[in-house]
């Protein structure tokens, strides 16, 4: 394990201060008379973009590392350090989100009799899911650009 890695710890307490921090907000909105926020399809848009790209960025890497490269060359040590840079940010912007949207929802199911949250409810999980798959893809590209140990002989 590389101290500089980010691990699924931190990644599940971020979110769990996030949402909390989210649900105050949403629920201070809700008693002052609005409805729970509704995040717009283009964060979900954004947020498989977003994951598709860490984990494309990463692929070369972890063609090179494994030895399969089929292009001529080595990757070069910023690139591969500019993707775990990116897989990293892009975990904790899904941690962020994760919990944001979670606060939000447990807001919206709190107050279900209200039929305009039926959709915002809809929306926010779908929303939360996509984030959590944001967490999981940079994960996956972080552990693409992880160098194995040298054996030493």
């Amino acid at each position: 394990m590389n101290p500089k890695e980010i691990r699924l710890g931190p990644l599940v307490a971020l979110a769990g201060f996030c949402g909390l921090v989210a649900a105050a907000v949403s629920l201070a909105l809700v008693r002052g008379g609005s409805l729970v926020p509704q995040p717009p399809w283009l964060h979900a848009v954004l947020l498989v973009v977003i994951a598709a790209l860490v984990l494309w960025f990463a692929r070369p890497v972890r063609r090179h590392l494994a030895g399969s490269a089929t292009t001529v060359g080595t990757v070069e040590a910023l690139r591969a350090a500019r993707a775990v840079v990116l897989a990293q940010a892009s975990a904790l912007l899904g941690a962020i989100g994760v919990g944001a949207y979670a606060g939000a929802l447990v807001v919206a199911l709190s107050d279900w009799e209200l039929v305009a949250n039926h959709g915002r409810a809809l929306r926010l999980a779908v929303h939360v899911l996509l984030a959590a798959g944001l967490v999981v893809a940079a994960l996956i590209a972080q552990s693409w650009c992880r160098v194995p140990p040298r054996e030493e002989s």
